[in-house]
């Protein structure tokens, strides 16, 4: 199993990686509130995904958290390089409307 890592990145988006499953989700979450919301300002926080190896539908649930998270920071939020499996996931799910997805990384 590939651990998941939220990291930033040089261009100041950040990237998450590895596998994003239930048993993972809850330490991520922990982690972005400090990372992704936690800094100064208010600049849009975008968040690559193209380093997900496999996600389920915890993963979606932590998206979901994250746009609510930026939305009560005051922020704009974008998902870029979503995983195939996490849009058709997010497509049943009537959610995928919902998710701010940018070009792909």
């Amino acid at each position: 199993m590939t651990r998941p890592a939220l990291a930033a990145a040089e261009d100041g988006s950040f990237r998450l990686s590895g596998q994003v499953l239930l048993g993972t989700v809850a330490d991520l979450l922990a982690q972005s509130e400090h990372l992704l919301f936690g800094r100064a300002g208010k600049d849009p926080v975008v968040v690559d995904l193209s380093g997900v190896d496999h996600a389920d539908s915890a993963a979606l649930a932590l998206l979901l958290e994250w746009m609510a998270m930026a939305a009560a920071d005051g922020r704009t939020l974008e998902f870029r390089a979503l995983p195939d499996a996490l849009c058709r996931l997010a497509g049943l799910s009537n959610v995928d409307s919902l998710l701010p997805t940018g070009p792909a990384a």
